[in-house]
């Protein structure tokens, strides 16, 4: 029973986060966009990437997410348009969403480039409180379940390169939906207060031709969240594979690896160790990518495939 009062506690703690927290998710560390709009196109040719991302395995009603990201620069450079489809479960909680990406990519010289990104999509949600198994039947509050909300939300964001250092600041949600028990009905807001600001820095340390480090770090903030760290460092070899690990703050351990399976086809798997009080009822967390990468319609000099 404690056990089972333990999960419940972490489910819907994560439920009433997620209404006004952008949840940080894995898969960034392959696919920069998920994050940030002005990532868009950053890899300087067509990318796709699905990921499929369950988290706390073992534990019934856990998180688990699904999405596809499609990105691509224009004939020009200068612009590049991103696409990115996702679901999210939570208990009887789901999210779906299509997100827009605009990036415009202003060239300060050889080596330097200045992004601006904004993203636009149209979200999906929806609670089924009928799937729930109720200890005492009865209860009007859960008889059935809350109408689908379509709401818009708007995204923005800011990226420098220059010579192997990228730096990045987003807010990837600009308004907050919360569902209201009394009109039975989900409602959007703005607020300052409400905003996520990541901030995404990654070195690139080139050993050798074939050896290539890579240093990772992002920052969360809310004003009335607790704030995030990652730090990630991986190893890239002849573009061919890719590992590493890092860790993230009041969570636990992240290992990962990207290997190249065939010539433009990437597989990519992350797994997630907590180091909290919710590594008794969990073995952890998995995340797997598909990414494909094409060369064509580009004209790049040095496309960033791995």
């Amino acid at each position: 029973m404690k056990k089972l009062k333990y999960i419940c506690i972490l489910l819907f703690g994560v439920l009433e986060i997620n209404a006004q927290e952008f949840p940080v998710i894995g898969q960034y560390i392959f696919n920069e966009m998920i994050l940030n709009p002005a990532s868009t196109g950053c890899h300087d040719v067509f990318n796709s990437q699905y990921s499929y991302r369950k988290q706390w395995l073992k534990v019934p009603g856990a998180p688990s997410t699904q999405s596809l990201a499609l990105q691509s620069p224009l004939r020009d450079e200068s612009v590049a348009l991103g696409l990115l489809f996702y679901r999210d479960k939570i208990g009887v909680s789901s999210e779906s969403a299509i997100v827009t990406n605009f990036a415009y990519r202003l060239k300060l010289g050889e080596e330097q480039r200045l992004v601006f990104g904004f993203g636009a999509g149209v979200y999906f949600e929806k609670i089924n409180y009928t799937q729930l198994n109720l200890t005492h039947g009865g209860d009007m509050s859960f008889m059935s379940d809350s109408p689908l909300g379509i709401s818009p939300n708007f995204s923005a964001g800011i990226r420098y390169e220059v010579e192997g250092l990228e730096f990045g600041v987003a807010i990837p949600m600009l308004l907050t939906t919360r569902y209201d028990n009394l009109t039975e009905g989900f409602q959007l807001m703005h607020r300052f207060s409400n905003y996520n600001y990541l901030l995404r820095s990654v070195y690139n340390y080139q050993v050798n031709k074939d050896v290539k480090m890579r240093f990772g770090g992002l920052f969360k903030y809310h004003q009335f969240m607790e704030s995030q760290l990652d730090v990630t460092i991986s190893a890239q070899i002849k573009q061919k594979v890719e590992f590493g690990g890092g860790f993230r703050s009041s969570e636990g351990i992240i290992v990962f690896s990207r290997l190249n399976i065939i010539e433009q086809l990437d597989f990519g798997i992350q797994y997630e160790i907590p180091t909290t009080k919710l590594y008794a009822y969990t073995s952890g967390t998995l995340e797997v990518s598909l990414i494909y990468n094409g060369l064509f319609n580009s004209q790049a000099k040095n496309p960033r495939v791995f």
